[in-house]
Parts: structure tokens; sequence; C-alpha cells
């Protein structure tokens, strides 16, 4: 049967941007069907969270945008537990680990504690039913795969920054031991070998794009990436540039990017995600905060990794999960400028209940709230359900 038609489609939109933006692969879709709750006047709540649990980092990368606030500080587990049970009891659906500093170094993620019932942190949240993601610099996956085994396919997805494709360049870019390089690449085949014929954790790399300093800005550098990639078996790869108010070179570089990616024979199975950052227009207000939130070390609540540690974006004192539309965004940089473009659109007209607003439901069936999707190709799952009623 074919799709009824409507003069308000939100998957129409969605898809409209995912043809004309190099980084739509990482849109989420259920945005949109949140939005129209809040919309419709409906209880809106947090639906995925960012916990950076710790600010200091084994690595010290020069570019990491956290690096100007470096502390000793960690994230209470008593606070985290209060935030977490409100959390799930309200819809949560997800929670991604990250940094701040390198999150693995929070020994409750790898440790049992009495706060959390003897379980560690991961364990906990599994238990809680929610899908966990984690980024990581992957020095310490070894602890991660020791403390998990086979269990490990009960993480969502894993991300590891390795930035470079050479062990002395990474050295270098990391300010990290010399045979740490190829130790990561062994902890992420570890990681594969344990989740079998799995599709969780989905396992991704990503890599620094600076056109400035010519690192991995080539033709040449991005085959390297992608026969890495296909060397350890991942399921996707991120490209993305340096923090940089420069719009317009940022947009050209990554677009440039994109056209060798699409040029590459060696990327296998993997996908690759292009992205780039673009400034936020202040006079137009963010909805993604409604449903996304980031707890840090304090226990401050940003409403996104971009203004984290940014006072005067501080979500209110009170540890408990309440989103809210942010005005006058102060970052410079932003990963969220397309999604929140399409999230302005539908809020701009009369919402309906239309095919399309089905069909995102049953993608959230399918698939669930995630940062980056159960799995990475869930998008291209998707759309094609679009053509059916």
């Amino acid at each position: 049967m074919q799709s009824q038609s409507s003069e308000f489609d939100p998957v129409e939109i969605i898809q409209k941007s995912r043809n004309t933006h190099v980084s739509g692969i990482q849109l989420i879709p259920e945005n949109a069907l949140l939005l129209l709750d809040h919309l419709a006047g409906l209880p809106t709540t947090v639906k995925s969270v960012e916990v950076t649990p710790v600010d200091y980092c084994n690595h010290g990368c020069s570019w990491c945008f956290t690096s100007s606030f470096r502390s000793d500080k960690v994230l209470s587990p008593e606070h985290l537990r209060t935030y977490l049970d409100s959390f799930v009891s309200g819809g949560g659906k997800s929670i991604l680990f990250s940094g701040g500093g390198e999150p693995l170094l929070y020994r409750p993620i790898l440790v049992g504690m009495p706060e959390l019932g003897g379980l560690s942190l991961l364990e906990y949240c599994i238990h809680q039913r929610l899908a966990v993601g984690l980024i990581t610099n992957g020095s310490s996956l070894d602890k991660l795969t020791q403390l998990l085994g086979e269990k490990i396919k009960l993480i969502a997805f894993i991300r590891v920054s390795l930035d470079t494709t050479s062990a002395i360049q990474h050295s270098l870019l990391h300010r990290a031991g010399k045979l740490e390089f190829e130790r990561i690449l062994g902890n992420i085949c570890k990681v594969k070998e344990l989740r079998g014929v799995s599709t969780t954790p989905a396992l991704g790399l990503s890599f620094i794009v600076d056109p400035e300093s010519k690192l991995n800005f080539s033709k040449a550098a991005i085959t390297d990436i992608a026969a890495i990639c296909s060397r350890v078996g991942a399921d996707f790869a991120q490209l993305k540039h340096l923090h940089t108010a420069n719009q317009i070179e940022a947009e050209q570089s990554m677009q440039t990017i994109h056209g060798w990616c699409l040029e590459s024979r060696e990327w296998g199975s993997c996908e690759y995600w292009v992205h780039h950052y673009t400034q936020p227009t202040p006079d137009q207000v963010c909805y993604v905060p409604l449903i996304e939130q980031v707890v840090s070390t304090g226990p401050a609540r940003y409403p996104c990794c971009h203004l984290y540690g940014k006072p005067p974006a501080t979500f209110p004192t009170e540890f408990a999960p309440k989103g809210a539309i942010v005005e006058n965004c102060p970052s410079t940089v932003c990963r969220y400028v397309s999604v929140n473009r399409i999230l302005q659109e539908l809020a701009s007209r009369t919402p309906s209940l239309v095919t399309g607003v089905r069909i995102l439901e049953e993608s959230l069936s399918i698939f669930g709230y995630h940062p980056y999707r159960l799995f990475p190709s869930a998008p291209d799952l998707f759309f094609p359900l679009k053509c059916q009623t």
C-alpha cells in the first residue's frame, strides 16, 4: 500500500535533511517524536543522559575542549544513584559514559560499589535495562573485558578515540606511551572476539581531522583510516574536525573528506560518519536539551556536552533529570545544529497524527532511544519504512 499523503510529515523532513547533510547518518529520528509530545502538551522527560564522571585523563590531547578545567574531581556514586533512579523511573532510555576525562578511570564503572547494591556502575545500568554507550581512549578496555567477559554484548556501543593510524603520531598527539597504540588496537580486537556474532556492542573508531595542520586531511590518510577500521573489524568510523568557529572552512573541509570517503575501497563493512560542527544561531531556541542532558562532577548538570563547564548554561542545581529549552546558546561549535534545525521546522507547524509519526513509533519500538542507536546502520533500516503504511 502507498503511504498516506500529509502536509506535515516528520519522516519526510528528516529524510530531506539526511540527503543534503553529510552527517545526517547521526540523526536520531526519535527526537522528532519526542518533540511532537512536547508540542502536544504531553510530559517530556530526559530520555538520554551523558555522564562525565571524572575530570582527569591518562592521555593529554591538546585539542580536548575539556582540558582547560582538568581537576581531581569525581562524580559522587550516591548522587549518581539518586539521579539514575529518578531517570529510569521517569522513562530514561540510554546512558552514555564520556569525558570530561577518561570515563574508565572512574572506579565505580569497573568495581562493585555498596551504593549500587554491590554492582559496578555498568552492571547497574544494564540491570536497569538502560542502553549503555561508552566513549573512551581505549587504554583501559582490557579492564572492561575482564569485568564483563561475554556480558560485554549487553553494552550497546563502544567508540574509541584513536585519532590517527600511526603509533608514533598517536604517542605525540595523545602524549601517551609509544606502545599504547598497538595495545589499544589489541583491546578493541578482544572486544570484537568476545561479542562474537552479536551486533552489540557496535564498535567505532573516531579520528580528528584538521585541514590547517593536514592531520588526516588527505586522500591517502582516509585510505589508511579505512584500512585500520577493516583491520580491527570496526562497525563505524567517525571523522570530525577540530573545534573551530570558522564555519565555512569546516563545512568545505568535511565535504572534501566525505568525497574521499566515498572514493576509498578499504571500508569493507565499516560505515563512515563525517561530522562538521557549526555555530548555533543565538536568537534561536534549542530543543535538544528537552530530551538529552549532561551530568558531570559537581554534581552540575548541563544541557549538552558543548556547554559542559560553562556556569551560565548550568541547569538548576537539584540533582534530578528535568529537561529545558535553551535560548541564546553561548557555544561556538555544536554537533546538534542540523538536528535542531529539523526540530525547529517541526515546531513551526501544527502537528497532526500522520503516517510519519507512526513510522517513528515503529522505529522506536525496534531500536529504542540511544546516542548512536543500538546498531550504527539503524537510520538506513529506518528510512525504507517510509513507503509502508
